[in-house]
């Protein structure tokens, strides 16, 4: 079977007529051995109207508290046969692509570095709304295009870039990035440098509507995307969250990608695909080192304290994690933590072991805590302002994925992504849809604080009351139009389309020299230079 994937990924990646004969002749060897039924089986079981059907994953659940009068009227319907199989051909396609030798010999090459920490660079734009009191939300921004070089400077070619695969090492410097004046001849925590491992940019978020499924977790974590194990609605139950990692696991050994490779080949792929699952935990403490046993048990070994709100508990948990880590003798694990809103909470949780950081509060598809709370969405300028202070990645949500060259430049590392993947047979719910009264196929897609996730977490208030709602809940339709298909790993493929132009664009070929170029070219644009954008 090695013959599957012996074109060159540019064949592959650009030729129908060979993209097409290495999909049917997998196709057929799937059929053959039992590997298609059981994804099959598997979808049909995710495809569940009730969510105890589809255990562990979450199933097309709904609760009443859709934020939609017509909820409970909605019929159901399931995608045909012969829709699965195109789509599933699809996917097959873009995992062989992302999994291709080529890709691989460049994950495998960046994983072997350090993370390059980012300079701090000053602009007049993040210095002037400092002066003034301005917030820069990331949708001021925009890059110029450069990199001519002249007669010198050969141009990028985008499947070059793609071939590279994106990716950015997450593995620590030994560097001290704290700053000279900082408390350093104190004692300081046990040093975590982090896997040799490389990541994608894009990261799959925590919202249990699009990474409460088995299958959209393996997909995502075999696109080499770290991906969250969520923990909101019906995941607060820990059990559910461990049985849904265990389930992904089964995902991995049964992907496509193995047929062909030899046993070592094979537990180095899943291996690195697992260090990608990232257990989602409370920023209590108590709480979070309960859940976080239980998920290192099942083969967690990435983590993410998670809290939107300001406190110091993301700290104190990350250290008590760390001691747990130390006690238990575990091998060693990766810590991200979030969400920063400042500087110094930066600094201290590089300072007392994170490997990463989050970013971003309220500005997200579905968010609303930043509307309820009245807050700036101004993620982008503490992003910039630890550019220099800090030399671990810094991860950020709330409307980045919509601006992936200006939080590139800014500094994102990686780019929190949930809503562009709903409506999708990743996802949860498989290939079974909603349909409105005007045909429309559809599923729901909630924010991890909208009344639709409190009710599947089972947390009423007083009098059966459902308390601090910040989350909306919209309509996600099947991705089908204009030469869509209805995988996630097409939409991934887009958002790599666009990453892809940023870098052509700079001329640069990796994301971290085009981290250390672009914010030169960044530019605060005016409304009329926005509509001008959306002309052509």
């Amino acid at each position: 079977m090695t013959e599957v994937i012996t074109p060159t990924f540019e064949d592959l990646f650009k030729s129908p007529e060979i993209a097409n004969t290495v999909i049917a002749k997998l196709w057929g060897e799937l059929e053959n051995d039992g590997t298609l039924a059981w994804i099959k089986e598997q979808l049909k079981i995710e495809s569940s109207f009730k969510s105890e059907d589809a255990y562990p994953g979450q199933g097309l659940v709904v609760t009443g508290y859709e934020d939609d009068d017509k909820a409970e009227n909605l019929q159901r319907q399931t995608l045909s046969e012969e829709f699965v199989d195109k789509t599933l051909q699809a996917w097959l396609f873009y995992l062989l692509i992302l999994n291709h030798p080529e890709r691989l010999k460049a994950l495998f090459a960046q994983s072997e570095q350090e993370f390059q920490p980012l300079e701090a660079v000053k602009h007049p734009v993040f210095t002037l709304a400092e002066q003034n009191g301005e917030a820069i939300v990331i949708s001021d921004l925009r890059l110029t295009a450069t990199g001519s070089g002249g007669s010198e400077k050969p141009r990028v070619h985008r499947t070059e870039l793609h071939k590279s695969g994106l990716f950015v090492s997450y593995r620590r410097s030994d560097r001290d990035f704290r700053p000279p004046d900082s408390i350093s001849n104190q004692q300081k925590p046990p040093y975590n440098q982090g896997r040799k491992q490389a990541r994608n940019v894009i990261v799959g978020a925590a919202n249990p509507e699009v990474t409460g499924s088995q299958m959209a977790l393996a997909t995502l974590a075999q696109s080499h995307c770290l991906v969250c194990i969520p923990r909101d609605g019906y995941f607060s139950d820990i059990q559910r969250q461990v049985d849904l990692v265990h389930k992904t696991h089964d995902w991995f050994v049964m992907s496509p990608v193995l047929k062909g490779k030899n046993e070592d080949e094979k537990n180095q792929l899943i291996q690195f695909w697992q260090h990608n699952l990232i257990g989602v935990l409370e920023a209590d403490a108590k709480k979070a080192l309960v859940r976080a046993n239980a998920l290192y048990e099942a083969g967690v070994r990435t983590f993410r304290i998670y809290s939107p709100e300001p406190s110091s508990s993301p700290l104190h948990t990350l250290k008590a994690l760390r001691v747990l880590e130390k006690e238990k003798s575990w091998e060693p694990i990766e810590i991200f933590v979030g969400q920063v809103v400042d500087v110094q909470q930066g600094i201290d949780l590089e300072e007392a072991g994170a490997n990463a950081l989050y970013f971003g509060i309220g500005g997200g598809g579905r968010c609303i805590t930043g509307e309820v709370a009245g807050l700036t969405i101004d993620w982008p300028q503490l992003v910039w302002s630890l550019r220099g202070k800090i030399g671990i990645p810094m991860i950020v949500e709330g409307g980045a994925n919509d601006h992936l060259a200006a939080s590139m430049a800014v500094g994102a590392t990686g780019i929190g992504t949930a809503g562009k993947f709903a409506g999708t047979i990743e996802t949860p719910g498989g290939y079974l849809f909603l349909v409105d009264q005007d045909g429309e196929m559809f599923k729901y897609y909630g924010g991890e604080a909208s009344k639709r996730m409190r009710i599947m977490a089972n947390r009423f208030g007083p009098l059966d009351y459902i308390l601090h709602i910040e989350g909306r809940t919209r309509r996600k339709e099947l991705r089908h139009r204009n030469h869509m298909s209805a995988t996630l790993l097409q939409v991934l493929h887009e958002i790599h389309e666009g990453i892809v132009a940023s870098l052509v664009f700079q001329n640069t070929e990796r994301v971290a020299s085009f981290q250390a170029k672009a914010p030169y070219s960044l530019r605060r644009v005016s409304v009329s230079n926005r509509e001008s954008s959306a002309t052509h």
